[in-house]
C-alpha cells in the first residue's frame, strides 16, 4: 500500500489531502502457514484468514486471524511462518493460539534466509525462495488433533516508511497460491482471505485504487474504509 500526499486547491487554502493505492505481487495477500517440524508428522492446513489494518498517522496496527485445520489422521504440530518485509519496523508482535500467548521471534532477512532455503531443500519448493531477502516471524504451535480446527492471531505494530512525501504500507505473507506449508508448489487449492484497511481521519483521503484486486471502499464517518 502506498500513501501519496497531494496539495489540492480547496476553499483558496491549501490543504492536505491523502490518497491510497494498493497493490500486491502474487495472488493472495497477508497469509502465513504451518511448517512440520519433523517428516512423517500430521500437517495443519490453513482454511481461512482475516486480516485487519488500521493506520493512524505513520503507523498500521495489523491484526492477523488465521484459521489451520489437521485433515488428517495424525497429531500434527509445526511452526507458524509469517513473512515480513524486509525493512519493516515492528514493535509489540504477539502470537495468540485461542487465548493463550505463544513465545515467537521476529527474524531479520539475514536469520530468515537460512530457514528459507532450508524448506526449500526439503520440500523441493523453489516458488519460497521468492521470499529471500525478506523477514521472517516464526513461533512454535501446540498440537493439533485430528479434525481440530485452531485459530492463530498474529497482532503487530508498524512504523510506515516515509519517501517522497509519502507514507508506504506493505505486507507479505505467503502470496503466492497454495502458500500452505507442505502443500506442493503446483497446489492451487486457495483458502478464503478476507482484508480491510481502516485510514483513521480519511475524510480528506482521495479514493483508493488497486492495480491487482478488485475491492470495495466507503467512508465511515471520519473514516476510509477498503475491502
Amino acid at each position: 500500500m502506498f500513501i501519496q500526499r497531494f496539495l489540492p486547491r480547496t476553499a483558496g487554502r491549501m490543504l492536505l489531502l491523502t490518497g491510497i493505492l494498493l497493490s500486491a505481487p502474487g495472488a493472495v495477500a497477508a497469509q502465513g502457514w504451518m511448517e512440520p517440524v519433523r517428516p512423517g508428522i500430521g500437517v495443519a492446513r490453513r482454511v481461512e484468514t482475516d486480516v485487519r489494518v488500521t493506520i493512524r498517522g505513520p503507523v498500521a496496527e495489523v491484526v492477523v486471524d488465521e484459521w489451520f485445520q489437521n485433515q488428517g489422521s495424525t497429531v500434527a504440530e509445526g511452526d507458524y511462518l509469517y513473512p515480513l518485509s524486509v525493512g519493516v519496523a515492528l514493535s509489540g508482535a504477539s502470537l495468540y493460539q485461542g487465548e493463550t500467548e505463544l513465545r515467537g521471534e521476529v527474524m531479520d532477512a539475514a536469520q530468515a534466509r537460512g530457514i528459507y532455503e532450508a524448506i526449500v531443500r526439503r520440500r523441493r519448493d523453489p516458488a519460497l525462495i521468492e521470499y529471500a531477502g525478506e523477514g521472517l516471524f516464526r513461533a512454535r504451535v501446540f498440537p493439533i488433533a485430528p479434525g481440530e480446527r485452531r485459530r492463530v492471531t498474529l497482532r503487530f505494530t508498524q512504523v510506515l516508511e516515509t519517501a517522497g512525501g509519502s507514507l508506504h504500507f506493505r505486507t507479505l505473507g505467503a502470496l503466492r497460491p497454495g502458500g500452505n506449508g507442505s502443500e506442493a508448489s503446483n497446489s492451487r487449492e486457495l483458502a478464503p482471505v478476507r482484508v480491510e484497511i481502516r485510514v483513521a481521519g480519511g475524510e480528506g483521503f482521495l479514493d483508493a485504487f488497486s492495480p491487482t484486486h478488485g475491492m470495495n471502499q466507503e467512508r465511515d464517518r471520519d473514516d476510509l474504509l477498503v475491502r
